[in-house]
């Protein structure tokens, strides 16, 4: 995915794109109370609920929101994507401008973060 593709999708899609690169997989065999599938969490089917972690309606996390999310998020990235990552988060954060070494990523925002995720593990982040 692309910078531009990224920032052409909703705030949903986002959120769904970055849970399918984490191994969020949709229950088809339910539907839960708005019509919709479920998500699954990768490591349990029902994940307990944290007192950090926001959640959405659909069980997902809000990771545009929620810089707990975006440090599980963070867990998936590969050691050998981790300074592509990186690269990506300095580039989201400072806009082009110059800023003293990783100041940027070190402030991320939650939406950030996430942009240099997505941007990440797609490949696409040159």
């Amino acid at each position: 995915m692309t910078e531009l593709e990224y920032d052409k999708l909703t705030n949903l899609q986002k959120i769904i794109v970055i849970a399918e690169l984490c191994g969020w997989v949709r229950d088809t065999s339910r539907v839960n109370s708005h019509g919709e599938h479920p998500w699954n969490h990768p490591d349990q089917k029902n994940p307990p609920l944290s007192c950090y972690t926001a959640w959405d309606a659909f069980g997902l996390y809000e990771y545009l929101d929620d810089l707990n999310a975006c440090y599980v998020m963070e867990d998936f990235i590969p050691k050998e994507k981790m300074f592509k990552y990186s690269m990506n988060l300095v580039n989201v954060c400072c806009e082009g401008r110059l800023i003293p070494a990783n100041m940027g990523e070190y402030r991320a925002t939650a939406k950030q973060r996430c942009k240099a995720f997505v941007l990440t593990m797609t490949n696409k982040g040159e």
